[in-house]
């Protein structure tokens, strides 16, 4: 193709004059383009890129699009950012009801009162119960707790944090000497180097290098109390991997620390909190009734009252309050124009909510279940709002599996193992000791009866079987067994019957199933009910022996839940 059309611009020579001397300087020759005719027609942005001689791949990178440049840094660089989010995301936690709201909401769906687990070794049930209720350093809370607000906590900041160590003094009836300290994300720097062996510290964690993590580089002590541990400093120390459980939502394939789930929220919140507080302005505006006090003209006014100065007088009307607006003192001959502020726009709730709506969407949680306002949903809507949460749910629980509760069983049955309150099977692999699946407590029903059969009717169809039913109802299936045939127990001896656990009623007059007449007055059946609680009492302390005579051995006999 060839080049564009050029003229030649005349060289004609300049003349200077030095010392006397004429020289003859010639100009310099450029070449001029020569600009289509056709090119005139078309915009001014389209001409650009054509004279550039590069068309923009996507209209977004147009400059007619206006949109801003931003830059792209990668995963690590990213997380440089993530404190200042951590920081403002605390901060809307504590002063917004909306963001408080919806943390809240998300953990009572995702964790409740923590999950429970269902291992195929049953004699570790009683020691996980006897664990759950000792695992805080403190005994401030139980394990299920601990887990909420540590997921409420990563999601807040971006990354949740728990520290197993063995205690030093272990309190006397402490069974297992582990606890697990909850830890807050700030503890965990932002830290990027490299160890002393070569390993890479990438954003407080160490790797090796097949990228496992070997080590988390803590502050001993939160760095926004003082920045001073009980030691003397606060430099972070290296703690092994398997002393710390990391649980975090990766935003990036290769993101090594989370980031708060409120990150696109807190835009809307923070023009949400300025659209407030000019309403609130203009209502305040409003509720300010203004009062006028005018002079009298040329009448005398009497100021023996006020000091006998017209200076007394301003004083006095400085001094004037008004309960629900203010005074304002007028000069003789003026008027007074009242200003006409309107009290709210006729748009204002629907905006709020617009915003609400958009709050909740960023953060994946329906705005009825933050806000409480389920005006106008119907049936239909509702359940295909459910089916999606339900969904958003699950897969948080997955992470949480993974990430938390897995890893704090291993710990668990290690440590088990190794103070001799577990012996594994003769016969069993070992990595089949640590197998366990975990049943999280269920979500309220939408319509109890309609859920429950149609549970009831895949069951029979043999779409699913009973035991993961019960599970999906947070349950575990062996212990609802074991509480049944407790209950069946009990109501045999005790001569009940009821729908669930059918027992024949005896006819008067003949002896009732534990063998005894069956009663007829109130002190006949006071007394008999005596002597029932007792027998009733020894054969379910028989039963619970024979059910768990191994844990009642070790003095850690523990009621099934």
């Amino acid at each position: 193709m060839a080049g564009p059309k050029t003229k030649a611009i005349a060289a004609a020579p300049v003349s200077t004059e030095t010392e006397g001397v004429t020289l003859l300087k010639p100009r310099v020759r450029i070449q001029a383009p020569t600009i289509n005719r056709a090119m005139s027609t078309v915009g001014r942005s389209e001409m650009a890129t054509m004279m550039a001689g590069v068309a923009a791949p996507y209209e977004t990178a147009a400059s007619s699009s206006r949109m801003p440049l931003v830059g792209n840094p990668g995963p690590i660089a990213l997380s440089s950012y993530h404190r200042q989010n951590a920081s403002l995301a605390r901060h809307f936690f504590r002063t917004d009801g909306t963001l408080r709201s919806a943390y809240m909401q998300l953990a009572n769906a995702v964790v409740g009162t923590g999950p429970t687990p269902n291992t195929p070794f049953r004699e570790l049930l009683p020691l996980w119960r006897k664990f759950a209720s000792q695992v805080h350093a403190g005994r401030r809370i139980p394990l299920g707790l601990m887990i909420y607000q540590n997921y409420m906590g990563g999601e807040i900041t971006g990354d949740a944090l728990l520290h197993l160590r063995r205690p030093t003094n272990p309190l006397p009836d402490q069974l297992i000497p582990l606890h697990v300290h909850p830890l807050e994300s700030e503890r965990l720097p932002y830290l990027t180097t490299r160890t002393s062996a070569g390993n890479p510290v990438i954003t407080g964690i160490e790797f090796d290098e097949d990228r496992h993590r070997t080590a988390y580089w803590l502050h001993p002590v939160h760095p926004n109390d003082g920045g001073v541990s009980f030691t003397g400093s606060n430099t972070p120390v290296r703690f092994d991997a398997a002393d710390i459980i990391h649980s975090f939502r990766p935003s990036r394939e290769e993101a090594e620390r989370g980031e708060s789930r409120a990150v696109a929220a807190m835009v809307m919140l923070w023009r949400l909190h300025r659209y407030f507080d000019a309403e609130m302005e203009r209502k305040k505006l409003v509720a300010s009734v203004p009062g006028f006090l005018k002079d009298k003209g040329d009448e005398m006014i009497d100021l023996s009252a006020y000091g006998g100065s017209a200076e007394g007088l301003r004083t006095f009307i400085d001094e004037i309050e008004y309960a629900y607006g203010s005074l304002f003192h007028l000069p003789s001959s003026t008027d007074v124009i009242f200003p006409q502020v309107v009290d709210s726009s006729g748009n204002a709730s629907i905006f709020t909510k617009l915003m609400m709506l958009i709050v909740c969407a960023s953060m994946g949680i329906p705005y009825e279940l933050v806000s409480g306002d389920w005006g106008g949903v119907t049936d239909r809507v509702a359940s295909i709002q459910g089916g999606y949460f339900k969904t958003f749910v699950e897969a948080e629980r997955a992470r949480l599996n993974y990430q938390t509760m897995i890893p704090l069983w291993h710990a668990f049955v290690q440590m088990c193992t190794i103070n001799k309150l577990w012996e594994p099977p003769e016969g069993v692999a070992e990595w089949r000791h640590y197998e366990v699946e975990w049943s999280w407590p269920v979500q309220s029903y939408k319509h109890p009866v309609q859920d429950i059969q149609a549970k009831l009717e895949a069951m029979k169809a043999g779409l699913v079987d009973r035991d993961t039913l019960i599970r999906e109802l947070g349950y575990d299936p062996e212990t609802v067994d074991i509480q049944q045939c407790l209950a069946m127990e009990r109501a045999r001896i005790l001569g009940h019957h009821y729908d669930s656990h059918p027992v024949e009623a005896p006819a008067p007059g003949v002896l009732g199933p534990n063998g005894m007449p069956v009663a007829s007055t109130p002190t006949e059946k006071s007394e008999q009910q005596e002597r029932v609680n007792e027998i009733a009492a020894k054969q379910i302390e028989n039963f619970l022996a024979e059910m768990e005579a191994s844990e009642a051995d070790r003095g850690i006999l523990g009621n099934p839940r």
